[in-house]
């Protein structure tokens, strides 16, 4: 027997191949359980693009590249659903104001609401439970804008004593017979 087909010495650490499969070795892979009345939370080990388990301190808030990520994204989010808000989102000409922003904004919120730092602080789910709201208040006001500035049609036409036009047949309206008595 070659050394490279040996069996394995007594003692080795190589698991012995059991079962047709041999998937013997997958046994050691753990996975949470889904069923939400099980509490396994102590059972998996999350861990980072490399491997390495990651900090399990949620006390210690964002940092402000984090923040610049979440704040960036929520400027791009909108142009990624609906291609007419693209120019919402951060630009390459304005990055560098927008950082100084996000950084403005990170160290108001270390101030005066460092809760909202907080990675799994409900804040989130907060801001996205009330964002719909506002944004549909923010547009309703941008409505209004744009008809203020709207050039008007020529005021006081009717003042000035000029006579409506008659509607064209078919599309006069059904008190049309009233005009026509009081002429």
């Amino acid at each position: 027997m070659s050394d490279e087909t040996a069996a394995p010495e007594a003692g080795a650490d190589a698991a012995p191949e059991t079962g047709a499969g041999g998937a013997d070795h997958l046994d050691g892979f753990r996975a949470p359980s889904l069923d939400p009345l099980e509490d396994d939370a102590g059972d998996v080990t999350p861990v980072d693009d490399q491997g390495e388990p990651l900090s399990e301190d949620p006390s210690q808030p964002m940092d402000k590249e984090s923040f610049w990520i979440v704040f960036r994204t929520a400027f791009d989010l909108p142009g990624y659903m609906v291609t007419a808000f693209r120019p919402l989102g951060i630009q390459d000409d304005e990055e560098h104001r927008a950082r100084a922003a996000s950084d403005a904004v990170y160290d108001l919120l270390a101030i005066y609401y460092p809760r909202a730092l907080m990675p799994m602080g409900d804040t989130f789910a907060l801001v996205l439970a009330a964002a719909p709201f506002f944004i549909g208040k923010a547009m309703i006001v941008r409505e209004i804008l744009a008809d203020a500035r709207k050039p008007k049609g020529k005021p006081g036409a009717q003042d000035a004593g000029e006579k409506p036009k008659k509607e064209a047949a078919g599309t006069a309206s059904p008190m049309s017979w009233m005009d026509q008595e009081a002429a």
